[in-house]
């Protein structure tokens, strides 16, 4: 099965499977490697965490010393260092707390916040009792020095009055009032439940002299100091009760509190030290067992993929030679020499694979470029035929060129004429038109004026008859005036005009009558030819028109037939422009075949390559085209440039050539 495979299969496979190998190989050291950092990262997570339970005993430790400097001394500046080396200590819990996630170790980390929480508020505790303890020795400091002085000053008056009984128990209750003082002293250097016994022993004697001094004495004045120390000295036995039971309760709390809480920290935070070191102690052999264990797989994978890598070299390696058919070497020097154009080469007759291929291809090629040398030769023959038409075509689409102008120049100058005729022919019928319209509103005017007249010597009449019968009235007037005599006379006068003016009237009428009538002969006689005129012109304007018409459509003829003229104009220009590029591309054509010819050469072949070669049939050349008479040339055709020479050959569709053969 191998070896039915493509080489890239072989190959793709061989390289495959060491790269497998290297994949188990590179993801055993990245394990590895990973495994170690983990446990770096571990070890360092539990160095840092021993680190902080180291500084968190450190600063436990100097909240314990601030605590015991501040009972011994009671100084501000050790509650201040209290506070600040406890606040380092709640962040150092908080701190173990977040970094610490083992359940043990955390429950460790969360019982000594709890102590050092109760530590704390034991100090507070402690502080407190420090400030009322200061009270009330403060208290008694005041008033031991005051008792001393009222007991001296009694002392002091009853020697000077010669009381020596008085004198002598002022003493004694002196001394008792300094063994008190001074066990007092004691008491809070020693804190000393025997001290604080002595102390009453002494003050219950100090009560017993003062009461017997207080029967005994009758001086006024050694009374009132007696009555003063009185008042004095129970206040002070009860200050010292009170700091009794403030010193033994602050005593105490730090007894079975403080000296309890702060070695019970110290050994939480000691074992939980130790914890994490054990643990750090082990991460240390696991991580070195991985390590063994991974260089172990590394050795192993690696000599492995090298025993199997070289396997499959040599595996690839005949195969690929087999495949081949011989060195790569002699394959370049067979394709360098056929780059070089040499095909005479000699090969081996056992050839097999790639080389044997080789053989065959330089075999093909040989022919191929013996056809292809042929072929030139028929192309460059062809050319030179195709070349030879394409002038003559071109020489006569020149020529009909020429005619087609000429005469598209004289259907130019005829349609030019006919336009002119048209618009000659529309401006008279536009004449006529207004002429027949002019005539026809002429002989409506007639008859209306002839109406008119009608009207007017209707009216005219009406006049006549008023005339005639005003002339009847002035007649019955004068000879009302005749029958009236003289006083008639007057009115006979004016009867008498008025009969003047009416016959004057009647008269004007008549003749206005008859002009009446011969203008209404006239106006009548006048619409009547005006009538007969309109007909005539609009016949003559409807032939004007159907002249206009026609010579609209001689227009439209005129100008289809020149434009076909001017199309056919450009079709022969093309055509002569296309005989004048097709024999430029003959001539290259011609041109690429020699130098296909030349490239061709640049081959060798051998002698049986050359025995085989194609017999090519001539071709024969065309008989010569008769040239025609240049016809005269009114406009000279247009002339197109020939095409370039790119350089990158032709593509023509010699199929029409019947002198072409294809090969």
């Amino acid at each position: 099965m191998f070896g039915t495979m493509k080489l890239s299969v072989k190959l793709y496979s061989g390289f495959l499977v060491v790269l497998v190998l290297l994949a188990i190989l590179g993801a055993t050291g990245f394990l590895a490697i990973e495994s170690a950092s983990d446990g770096f990262s571990d070890y360092r997570r539990k160095a840092r965490q021993s680190n902080l339970i180291g500084r968190l005993q450190a600063n436990m430790l100097m909240v314990r010393m601030s605590v015991k400097d501040f009972v011994l001394t009671g100084s501000e500046d050790s509650a201040k260092q209290f506070s600040d080396r406890f606040a380092e200590v709640v962040n150092f819990i908080q701190q173990a707390k977040q970094d610490i996630n083992d359940p043990g170790r955390r429950k460790m980390v969360e019982e000594t916040e709890a102590h050092a929480h109760d530590y704390q508020k034991a100090f507070e505790q402690v502080i407190e009792f420090r400030t009322k303890r200061n009270m009330h020795v403060d208290r008694l400091n005041a008033n031991g020095p005051v008792m001393e002085q009222k007991l001296t000053q009694i002392f002091t008056t009853a020697e000077r009055d010669g009381d020596q009984a008085g004198a002598y128990n002022a003493g004694l209750a002196l001394r008792n009032l300094l063994l008190t003082r001074l066990y007092v002293m004691k008491f809070l250097e020693t804190n000393a439940q025997a001290d604080a016994d002595r102390v009453v022993s002494e003050f219950t004697s100090l009560q017993k002299g003062l009461d017997y001094l207080n029967r005994t004495q009758q001086n006024p004045e050694r009374k009132s100091l007696l009555k003063d120390i009185g008042l004095i000295e129970q206040q002070y036995m009860t200050d010292f009760k009170t700091l009794t039971s403030i010193i033994f309760a602050r005593n105490d709390l730090m007894k079975n509190t403080l000296d309890k809480l702060g070695p019970d920290i110290a050994t939480t935070t000691e074992n939980l030290k130790l914890s994490i070191i054990e643990a750090q102690d082990k991460i240390g052999p696991a991580v070195q067992s991985r390590n063994d264990q991974a260089v172990l797989v590394i050795i192993t994978a690696g000599s492995a993929a090298v025993i199997l890598g070289l396997f499959i070299a040599f595996i690839l390696t005949r195969n690929v030679m087999r495949q081949i058919g011989c060195d790569p070497s002699e394959i370049a020097e067979i394709s360098d020499q056929l780059a070089g154009g040499n095909m005479a080469i000699a090969f081996r007759g056992n050839a097999v694979g790639v080389y044997a291929s080789m053989k065959t291809m330089v075999s093909k090629l040989s022919t191929i470029v013996s056809d292809v040398t042929a072929a030139a030769e028929n192309v460059a023959s062809g050319s030179e035929e195709l070349s030879a038409s394409s002038q003559s075509l071109s020489q006569g689409a020149t020529e009909q060129a020429a005619s087609i102008e000429e005469v598209s120049s004289s259907m130019e100058e005829m349609s030019s004429n006919i336009s002119l005729n048209a618009e000659n022919a529309r401006q008279t019928e536009s004449l006529a038109t207004q002429a027949a319209l002019d005539a026809q509103e002429g002989g409506n005017a007639v008859a209306k004026t002839v109406e008119a007249m009608k009207h007017i010597a209707e009216k005219i009449s009406i006049v006549e008859e008023i005339a005639r019968q005003t002339n009847l009235l002035a007649l019955n007037a004068a000879i009302e005036a005749a029958r009236a005599g003289e006083h008639g006379k007057g009115f006979a006068v004016v009867a008498a005009e008025v009969r003047k003016l009416a016959e004057r009237s009647g008269t004007a009428a008549a003749e206005i009558s008859e002009l009446s009538s011969s203008s209404v002969e006239v106006a009548e006689r006048a619409g009547t030819m005006l009538m007969k005129l309109v007909p005539d012109i609009k016949k003559t304007a409807d032939l004007v028109q159907e002249i206009a018409s026609a010579s609209n459509e001689q227009n439209a003829g005129a100008e289809q037939i020149n434009k076909a003229i001017q199309q056919l104009d450009q079709v022969v220009q093309q055509n002569a422009s296309a005989s004048e590029e097709m024999s430029s591309t003959s001539e290259e054509l011609a041109s690429q075949a020699s130098q296909l010819q030349e490239s061709m050469g640049f081959f060798r072949i051998s002698d049986a390559s050359l025995g085989n070669r194609r017999q090519v049939k001539a071709v024969t050349s065309r008989s010569a085209i008769p040239k025609s008479k240049p016809a005269k040339q009114l406009a000279a055709p247009r002339k197109t440039e020939a095409p370039k020479d790119t350089g990158e050959g032709f593509s023509l569709a010699m199929e029409d050539d019947d002198a072409f053969e294809r090969f």
